[in-house]
Protein backbone atom coordinates (compact mmCIF):
# COMPACT_ATOMS: atom_id res chain seq x y z
CA UNK A 1 0.00 0.00 0.00
CA UNK A 2 1.31 2.97 -1.12
CA UNK A 3 1.42 6.07 1.45
CA UNK A 4 -1.03 9.06 0.25
CA UNK A 5 -0.18 11.41 3.16
CA UNK A 6 2.01 13.31 1.29
CA UNK A 7 0.19 14.15 -1.94
CA UNK A 8 -2.99 14.99 0.26
CA UNK A 9 -0.64 17.27 2.05
CA UNK A 10 0.40 18.91 -1.01
CA UNK A 11 -3.03 19.47 -2.30
CA UNK A 12 -3.40 20.85 1.14
CA UNK A 13 -1.01 23.18 1.03
CA UNK A 14 -2.26 24.32 -2.87
CA UNK A 15 -5.63 24.71 -1.86
CA UNK A 16 -4.22 27.22 1.74
CA UNK A 17 -2.50 29.00 -1.02
CA UNK A 18 -5.42 29.68 -3.26
CA UNK A 19 -7.40 30.64 -0.02
CA UNK A 20 -4.88 33.14 0.56
CA UNK A 21 -5.06 34.43 -2.64
CA UNK A 22 -8.67 34.78 -2.79
CA UNK A 23 -8.80 36.70 0.30
CA UNK A 24 -5.89 39.25 -0.61
CA UNK A 25 -7.62 39.70 -3.34
CA UNK A 26 -10.90 40.44 -2.05
CA UNK A 27 -8.96 42.83 0.44
CA UNK A 28 -7.39 44.74 -2.48
CA UNK A 29 -10.58 45.21 -3.95
CA UNK A 30 -12.34 46.72 -0.80
CA UNK A 31 -9.57 48.82 -0.27
CA UNK A 32 -9.97 50.85 -3.70
CA UNK A 33 -13.77 50.54 -4.07
CA UNK A 34 -14.67 53.99 -4.19
CA UNK A 35 -16.39 55.90 -1.13
CA UNK A 36 -19.54 56.13 -3.38
CA UNK A 37 -19.99 52.45 -3.78
CA UNK A 38 -19.35 52.13 0.21
CA UNK A 39 -21.95 55.12 0.06
CA UNK A 40 -24.50 52.96 -1.42
CA UNK A 41 -24.43 50.83 1.86
CA UNK A 42 -26.93 53.19 3.30
CA UNK A 43 -29.82 52.71 1.75
CA UNK A 44 -31.37 55.43 -1.18
CA UNK A 45 -33.73 57.31 1.03
CA UNK A 46 -31.44 57.20 3.91
CA UNK A 47 -28.90 58.71 1.86
CA UNK A 48 -30.95 61.48 0.34
CA UNK A 49 -32.14 62.46 4.18
CA UNK A 50 -29.00 62.55 5.31
CA UNK A 51 -27.17 64.33 1.99
CA UNK A 52 -29.86 66.73 2.24
CA UNK A 53 -31.79 67.39 5.34
CA UNK A 54 -33.86 70.05 6.94
CA UNK A 55 -32.62 69.48 10.31
CA UNK A 56 -29.51 67.43 11.07
CA UNK A 57 -28.84 66.56 14.72
CA UNK A 58 -25.64 65.37 16.18
CA UNK A 59 -26.46 63.41 19.40
CA UNK A 60 -23.98 62.29 22.16
CA UNK A 61 -25.41 59.01 23.78
CA UNK A 62 -24.62 56.89 26.89
CA UNK A 63 -23.46 53.70 25.84
CA UNK A 64 -25.22 51.81 29.18
CA UNK A 65 -28.65 51.66 28.60
CA UNK A 66 -29.08 51.43 32.55
CA UNK A 67 -28.70 54.91 33.61
CA UNK A 68 -31.10 56.73 34.81
CA UNK A 69 -33.21 59.90 32.43
CA UNK A 70 -36.00 60.27 30.72
CA UNK A 71 -34.32 62.26 27.81
CA UNK A 72 -33.35 59.31 25.59
CA UNK A 73 -32.97 58.76 21.98
CA UNK A 74 -34.04 55.04 20.48
CA UNK A 75 -33.31 54.04 24.33
CA UNK A 76 -29.94 55.66 24.75
CA UNK A 77 -29.98 58.52 27.86
CA UNK A 78 -28.93 61.86 25.57
CA UNK A 79 -25.68 63.55 26.50
CA UNK A 80 -25.81 66.60 24.34
CA UNK A 81 -27.36 66.96 21.19
CA UNK A 82 -27.27 69.80 18.42
CA UNK A 83 -28.31 70.87 15.42
CA UNK A 84 -24.95 70.82 13.34
CA UNK A 85 -25.80 73.83 10.42
CA UNK A 86 -21.97 73.53 8.81
CA UNK A 87 -22.37 71.91 6.30
CA UNK A 88 -18.36 71.62 5.82
CA UNK A 89 -18.79 69.58 8.98
CA UNK A 90 -21.47 67.97 7.90
CA UNK A 91 -19.86 66.56 4.85
CA UNK A 92 -17.07 65.71 6.86
CA UNK A 93 -18.81 64.20 9.14
CA UNK A 94 -20.96 61.79 6.73
CA UNK A 95 -17.22 61.48 4.45
CA UNK A 96 -15.93 59.80 7.38
CA UNK A 97 -19.28 57.49 8.19
CA UNK A 98 -19.46 56.41 3.92
CA UNK A 99 -15.52 56.05 4.10
CA UNK A 100 -15.90 53.49 7.13
CA UNK A 101 -19.02 51.78 6.30
CA UNK A 102 -19.11 48.22 5.23
CA UNK A 103 -15.49 47.36 7.50
CA UNK A 104 -15.41 46.23 10.71
CA UNK A 105 -16.09 43.10 12.41
CA UNK A 106 -19.44 43.27 14.48
CA UNK A 107 -19.16 42.30 17.97
CA UNK A 108 -22.20 40.68 19.99
CA UNK A 109 -22.05 44.42 22.25
CA UNK A 110 -24.13 47.39 21.22
CA UNK A 111 -22.83 50.68 22.38
CA UNK A 112 -23.11 53.42 20.79
CA UNK A 113 -21.74 57.02 21.44
CA UNK A 114 -22.82 58.77 18.80
CA UNK A 115 -26.35 59.10 17.12
CA UNK A 116 -27.72 61.30 14.23
CA UNK A 117 -31.43 62.43 13.46
CA UNK A 118 -31.65 64.03 10.23
CA UNK A 119 -34.94 65.12 8.58
CA UNK A 120 -36.49 66.06 5.00
CA UNK A 121 -39.74 65.62 3.00
CA UNK A 122 -41.41 64.31 5.93
CA UNK A 123 -39.01 61.14 6.26
CA UNK A 124 -36.65 61.12 9.03
CA UNK A 125 -33.41 58.88 9.36
CA UNK A 126 -31.69 58.09 12.79
CA UNK A 127 -28.92 56.18 13.28
CA UNK A 128 -26.46 54.75 16.38
CA UNK A 129 -23.44 54.36 15.51
CA UNK A 130 -21.06 52.13 17.76
CA UNK A 131 -17.32 52.21 16.38
CA UNK A 132 -16.31 49.75 19.62
CA UNK A 133 -18.68 47.51 18.08
CA UNK A 134 -18.20 47.90 14.58
CA UNK A 135 -22.11 48.25 14.20
CA UNK A 136 -24.31 51.13 12.63
CA UNK A 137 -28.42 50.86 13.68
CA UNK A 138 -30.21 52.63 11.39
CA UNK A 139 -34.34 53.46 11.13
CA UNK A 140 -35.25 55.28 8.20
CA UNK A 141 -38.62 56.04 8.77
CA UNK A 142 -38.65 53.50 11.85
CA UNK A 143 -38.10 50.78 9.48
CA UNK A 144 -34.67 49.18 10.37
CA UNK A 145 -31.32 48.85 8.96
CA UNK A 146 -27.99 47.89 10.17
CA UNK A 147 -24.73 48.15 8.65
CA UNK A 148 -21.07 47.46 9.74
CA UNK A 149 -18.71 50.44 10.48
CA UNK A 150 -15.02 50.48 11.04
CA UNK A 151 -13.66 52.54 13.46
CA UNK A 152 -11.64 54.78 11.26
CA UNK A 153 -14.37 58.04 11.64
CA UNK A 154 -14.18 57.76 15.41
CA UNK A 155 -11.60 60.49 15.42
CA UNK A 156 -13.76 62.68 12.94
CA UNK A 157 -16.60 62.02 14.71
CA UNK A 158 -15.33 63.09 18.18
CA UNK A 159 -14.12 66.73 16.34
CA UNK A 160 -16.90 67.88 15.26
CA UNK A 161 -19.24 66.75 17.95
CA UNK A 162 -16.46 68.55 20.63
CA UNK A 163 -16.40 71.59 18.01
CA UNK A 164 -20.29 71.33 18.62
CA UNK A 165 -20.28 71.94 22.48
CA UNK A 166 -20.84 68.13 22.77
CA UNK A 167 -19.75 66.60 25.66
CA UNK A 168 -16.39 63.90 24.86
CA UNK A 169 -17.64 60.22 24.27
CA UNK A 170 -17.88 57.98 27.23
CA UNK A 171 -15.62 55.26 27.07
Amino acid sequence: MANNAPKKRGCLVRLARLMGLLLVGAIAVWLVLPIAARRALLPGTARDVVENAESFEIISVDPDRTHSGNDRFRGFLIRGRTELRDEIAKKRLMGALYTSLGHGMPALCFDPRYAIHAVRAGHSVDLLICFQCGQVEGFVDDKRTDALVGDGAEGEFEAVFQAAGLPAAAK
